[in-house]
């Protein structure tokens, strides 16, 4: 089985198998994944396009209904929210797409089925960075959030002045 490769963690690596993040490596005991062997082989060149949004006051619901993207993408950043939750610290060391330490939601490499509980957090300040992998000959990225947005708008007083 051929998995995608999306980044290094904790000696070993985080995978994309069937769009779910799961880490792989030697230890048993802090992995998703164990493999028994496994061989690394070169694919064809990704192209990584990354957009920033700003989280202040809106909720991961909000994120995760209004964006519209022509690729798939993976959510990375970190949040703070005014919200206490129990954490489960069973497998804390292990590899989770999402993380909620109290007040901080960590985003790594989440997708939008990894929010399900997570949706009605609204961030008191943060960003999210949604980031598109692109192989050769994909269109480009089309991002857009519907609705909701904060527009830019230039102040009255400097109209006409760029």
């Amino acid at each position: 089985m051929q998995l995608p490769l999306l980044d290094a963690w904790q000696n070993g690596l985080i995978v994309d198998l069937k769009g779910k993040a799961r880490s792989v490596g030697k230890s048993q005991l802090h992995r998703n994944l164990y493999p028994v062997d496994a061989v690394l082989l070169k694919g064809e060149p990704l192209r990584v396009v990354t957009q920033r949004v700003d989280m202040k006051g809106r909720s991961l619901r909000w994120l995760v209904d209004n964006l519209k993207a022509n690729h798939g993408y993976y959510l990375l950043g970190e949040i703070y929210v005014d919200a206490d939750k129990v954490v489960n610290v069973s497998q804390i060391e292990s590899y989770h797409p999402v993380i909620w330490g109290g007040n901080t939601v960590k985003l790594h490499y989440a997708r939008a089925e990894d929010l399900r509980e997570y949706l009605n957090l609204t961030a008191i300040r943060g960003e999210v960075v949604v980031q598109f992998w692109l192989r050769p000959g994909d269109e480009g990225v089309e991002l857009s959030f519907s609705g909701g947005g904060k527009a830019d708008s230039v102040p009255g007083v400097l109209d006409g002045m760029f």
